[in-house]
Protein backbone atom coordinates (compact mmCIF):
# COMPACT_ATOMS: atom_id res chain seq x y z
CA UNK A 1 0.00 0.00 0.00
CA UNK A 2 1.32 3.45 -0.77
CA UNK A 3 2.55 5.54 2.15
CA UNK A 4 0.73 8.86 1.83
CA UNK A 5 -0.99 11.35 4.13
CA UNK A 6 -4.07 11.90 2.01
CA UNK A 7 -6.78 9.73 0.51
CA UNK A 8 -5.40 7.58 -2.28
CA UNK A 9 -7.38 5.13 -4.33
CA UNK A 10 -5.83 1.65 -4.34
CA UNK A 11 -6.75 -1.31 -6.53
CA UNK A 12 -7.40 -3.70 -3.65
CA UNK A 13 -8.04 -6.62 -6.00
CA UNK A 14 -4.44 -6.74 -7.28
CA UNK A 15 -3.05 -6.34 -3.74
CA UNK A 16 -5.36 -9.00 -2.37
CA UNK A 17 -4.41 -11.47 -5.11
CA UNK A 18 -0.81 -11.39 -3.89
CA UNK A 19 -1.75 -11.57 -0.21
CA UNK A 20 -3.98 -14.60 -0.79
CA UNK A 21 -1.32 -16.24 -3.00
CA UNK A 22 1.27 -15.89 -0.23
CA UNK A 23 -1.07 -17.04 2.54
CA UNK A 24 -2.42 -20.04 0.64
CA UNK A 25 1.07 -20.78 -0.69
CA UNK A 26 2.23 -21.27 2.90
CA UNK A 27 -0.10 -24.26 3.14
CA UNK A 28 0.41 -25.42 -0.44
CA UNK A 29 4.21 -25.36 -0.85
CA UNK A 30 5.57 -24.38 2.57
CA UNK A 31 7.02 -21.29 4.21
CA UNK A 32 10.37 -21.52 2.42
CA UNK A 33 8.79 -21.11 -1.03
CA UNK A 34 5.49 -19.25 -0.58
CA UNK A 35 7.06 -15.78 -0.80
CA UNK A 36 9.13 -16.56 -3.87
CA UNK A 37 8.25 -14.02 -6.58
CA UNK A 38 8.22 -16.70 -9.29
CA UNK A 39 5.69 -18.71 -7.29
CA UNK A 40 3.50 -15.67 -6.64
CA UNK A 41 3.70 -14.70 -10.31
CA UNK A 42 2.53 -18.02 -11.71
CA UNK A 43 -0.07 -18.59 -8.97
CA UNK A 44 -1.70 -15.17 -9.43
CA UNK A 45 -1.39 -15.02 -13.20
CA UNK A 46 -2.63 -18.57 -13.70
CA UNK A 47 -5.77 -17.54 -11.85
CA UNK A 48 -6.28 -14.50 -14.07
CA UNK A 49 -5.30 -16.24 -17.29
CA UNK A 50 -7.51 -19.25 -16.62
CA UNK A 51 -10.52 -16.95 -16.48
CA UNK A 52 -9.45 -15.25 -19.73
CA UNK A 53 -8.99 -18.62 -21.43
CA UNK A 54 -12.39 -19.82 -20.27
CA UNK A 55 -14.02 -16.71 -21.73
CA UNK A 56 -12.05 -17.01 -25.00
CA UNK A 57 -12.87 -20.69 -25.48
CA UNK A 58 -16.49 -19.99 -24.56
CA UNK A 59 -16.68 -17.51 -27.44
CA UNK A 60 -15.75 -20.24 -29.93
CA UNK A 61 -18.67 -22.26 -31.32
CA UNK A 62 -18.80 -25.59 -29.48
CA UNK A 63 -18.16 -27.62 -32.60
CA UNK A 64 -14.94 -25.70 -33.40
CA UNK A 65 -13.43 -25.94 -29.91
CA UNK A 66 -11.62 -29.28 -30.32
CA UNK A 67 -9.88 -27.93 -33.42
CA UNK A 68 -9.18 -24.29 -32.55
CA UNK A 69 -9.08 -23.94 -28.76
CA UNK A 70 -5.42 -24.93 -28.36
CA UNK A 71 -4.29 -22.39 -30.92
CA UNK A 72 -5.77 -19.27 -29.29
CA UNK A 73 -3.36 -17.02 -27.44
CA UNK A 74 -5.15 -17.27 -24.07
CA UNK A 75 -4.85 -21.04 -24.03
CA UNK A 76 -1.20 -20.88 -25.12
CA UNK A 77 -0.49 -18.43 -22.28
CA UNK A 78 -2.16 -20.80 -19.82
CA UNK A 79 0.06 -23.65 -21.04
CA UNK A 80 3.06 -21.37 -20.53
CA UNK A 81 2.02 -20.82 -16.88
CA UNK A 82 1.78 -24.55 -16.34
CA UNK A 83 5.29 -24.94 -17.78
CA UNK A 84 6.50 -22.15 -15.46
CA UNK A 85 4.97 -23.84 -12.41
CA UNK A 86 6.42 -27.19 -13.44
CA UNK A 87 9.91 -25.70 -13.80
CA UNK A 88 9.58 -24.13 -10.35
CA UNK A 89 8.25 -27.24 -8.58
CA UNK A 90 10.44 -29.96 -10.13
CA UNK A 91 13.63 -29.04 -8.24
CA UNK A 92 11.68 -28.84 -4.97
CA UNK A 93 10.16 -32.27 -5.54
CA UNK A 94 13.53 -33.73 -6.57
CA UNK A 95 15.19 -32.27 -3.49
CA UNK A 96 12.50 -33.72 -1.24
CA UNK A 97 12.68 -37.14 -2.88
CA UNK A 98 16.47 -37.20 -2.49
CA UNK A 99 16.24 -36.12 1.16
CA UNK A 100 13.72 -38.87 2.01
CA UNK A 101 16.54 -41.42 2.21
CA UNK A 102 18.17 -39.54 5.06
CA UNK A 103 17.38 -40.91 8.52
CA UNK A 104 16.92 -37.46 10.06
CA UNK A 105 14.71 -36.08 7.27
CA UNK A 106 11.42 -34.62 8.42
CA UNK A 107 8.82 -34.28 5.72
CA UNK A 108 7.38 -30.80 5.30
CA UNK A 109 3.77 -30.35 6.37
CA UNK A 110 2.36 -28.84 3.21
CA UNK A 111 0.05 -29.82 0.39
CA UNK A 112 2.90 -30.46 -2.03
CA UNK A 113 4.20 -33.16 0.31
CA UNK A 114 0.72 -34.60 0.82
CA UNK A 115 0.29 -34.90 -2.94
CA UNK A 116 3.70 -36.55 -3.22
CA UNK A 117 2.90 -38.97 -0.39
CA UNK A 118 -0.44 -39.87 -1.95
CA UNK A 119 1.39 -40.84 -5.12
CA UNK A 120 -0.81 -38.81 -7.40
CA UNK A 121 2.06 -36.76 -8.80
CA UNK A 122 3.04 -39.29 -11.41
CA UNK A 123 0.00 -39.43 -13.68
CA UNK A 124 1.73 -37.33 -16.32
CA UNK A 125 4.82 -35.17 -16.45
CA UNK A 126 3.11 -31.99 -15.26
CA UNK A 127 0.37 -33.45 -13.08
CA UNK A 128 1.78 -32.10 -9.83
CA UNK A 129 2.15 -28.58 -11.25
CA UNK A 130 -1.39 -28.70 -12.62
CA UNK A 131 -2.72 -29.89 -9.27
CA UNK A 132 -0.92 -27.08 -7.43
CA UNK A 133 -2.18 -24.48 -9.90
CA UNK A 134 -5.76 -25.71 -9.69
CA UNK A 135 -5.66 -25.59 -5.91
CA UNK A 136 -4.13 -22.10 -6.06
CA UNK A 137 -6.82 -21.01 -8.49
CA UNK A 138 -9.55 -22.19 -6.16
CA UNK A 139 -8.04 -20.42 -3.17
CA UNK A 140 -7.00 -17.20 -4.87
CA UNK A 141 -10.04 -16.71 -7.09
CA UNK A 142 -12.71 -17.51 -4.52
CA UNK A 143 -11.11 -15.62 -1.65
CA UNK A 144 -10.31 -12.51 -3.68
CA UNK A 145 -13.70 -12.45 -5.38
CA UNK A 146 -15.51 -12.89 -2.08
CA UNK A 147 -13.48 -10.23 -0.31
CA UNK A 148 -13.78 -7.62 -3.05
CA UNK A 149 -17.49 -8.19 -3.65
CA UNK A 150 -18.63 -8.51 -0.04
Amino acid sequence: MPSVNEWTEVNINSKLLKVVAKASGRVFIGSEHCRNEDYIDFAVNYTLELMKAVRAVGAIPWWKRPITARSISEVKQLKSRIDQADAFLRPIVSERRAAESSMDYQKPEDMLQWIMDAGIDGKDEQHLAKAQLDISFAAIHTTTTTATNA
